[in-house]
């Protein structure tokens, strides 16, 4: 059996939770064109935000149409500034928030999509 000497030992860090009622998401004000998130970002999953009244619908419902007239994703962000990763859970993954809006005659959808990875080109390739 191989000898190990143990170094350095310390706690886990588990990343505490900002996504609740007391703190809302933020929009960030940072718009991605829907395209090039898609080619940017993995999603790994997607959630959908849905209205509880009349005052609600008319709130969710202005934000779906202005982000599918710009046609973009809007980034949001978690904590009281709106700086930080999504954490839903204490100690589960971190994720990237975009804000996708379709809007259909009156019917909308509002869908947070999830990323924890990035997709960069290879050094020296181009990205055609």
């Amino acid at each position: 059996m191989a000898n190990i000497n143990l170094t350095d030992s310390r706690q886990r860090e588990r990343a505490e939770a900002n996504v609740d009622s007391d703190i809302p998401l933020r929009w960030t004000g940072k718009r991605i064109p829907r395209v090039e998130a898609i080619r940017k970002y993995v999603f790994s999953s997607k959630l959908q935000i849905v209205h509880i009244n009349g005052l609600t619908y008319d709130f969710l419902y202005g934000m779906a149409r202005e982000l599918d007239e710009m046609d973009c994703l809007m980034l949001l962000g978690g904590g009281k500034k709106g700086k930080q990763p999504l954490v839903f859970r204490r100690g589960s993954t971190a994720y990237r928030g975009f804000l996708e809006g379709r809007v259909q005659g009156e019917s909308y959808i509002l869908l947070p999509h999830l990323s924890n990875m990035e997709l960069k080109n290879a050094a020296g390739k181009d990205s055609r």
